[in-house]
């Protein structure tokens, strides 16, 4: 069990602290270690201190070496975790209002998969819950159709005109993932179209495929 907990978290190497801070507190959850991420132990008692090195050892397993460089003075988990805090999750108005920003212009490019911006469009709106933002669903659906280009546009319309109680976050996203795949076979299908007049019907039959 302990093996599988300690692979399933990357080393931290100064990128997403958020969701990489949200996975080292659970795993040490898990191991019953949790405490010793804000709280020193207690050097009378010898289960905790030979607990509080078994958390520093875990804590070092997850850090790269240029991070583990920058804690050169830190020598236990309940020093070095608030201080990667410190030092990664800058919840100041001024950061909060350049993430907000990114998301705001944030765009789809062609060589970029749906999911891949997905990812990135959520990758951003950790970072704005790490600084104690809350958002909400309908906010990150709102970033999200912002986002698309225009070739999503009747898949825009047709969320847009849905009942608001029948729009969620998973319902967009599973509706964008198929308009993908859709948009995928009509260029695959334009790509095989013999060029003869009699074929030009088809291909703009094709063309007006609707994305929903």
């Amino acid at each position: 069990m302990d093996a599988e907990l300690k692979f399933c978290v990357d080393q931290f190497d100064g990128a997403n602290f958020a969701v990489w801070a949200r996975r080292i507190e659970s795993t040490f959850v898990a191991k019953n270690l949790d405490k010793f991420l804000s709280k020193e132990a207690d050097e009378t008692k010898e289960n905790e201190v030979s607990a509080s090195k078994k958390a520093y050892a875990l804590m070092l397993s997850f850090l790269s070496d240029k991070v583990l460089m920058s804690l050169s003075d830190e020598n236990t988990c309940a020093s070095i975790f608030p201080k990667l805090k410190s030092t990664y999750l800058r919840d100041g108005a001024v950061n909060q209002i350049l993430i907000r920003k990114r998301l705001a212009m944030l765009k789809k490019k062609m060589e970029v998969s749906m999911q891949e911006h997905l990812n990135e469009v959520n990758g951003l709106v950790n970072q704005l819950k790490s600084c104690g933002v809350k958002i909400s669903d309908m906010d990150i659906i709102a970033y999200i159709l912002m986002s698309l280009p225009p070739e999503y546009d009747s898949t825009k319309s047709a969320t847009e005109n849905q009942p608001s109680e029948h729009v969620s976050l998973q319902f967009v996203i599973s509706r964008l993932l198929d308009a993908e795949a859709l948009l995928k076979d009509r260029r695959v299908s334009e790509t095989k179209a013999p060029r003869s007049e009699s074929s030009n019907d088809v291909a703009f039959s094709t063309n007006q495929r609707t994305v929903v």
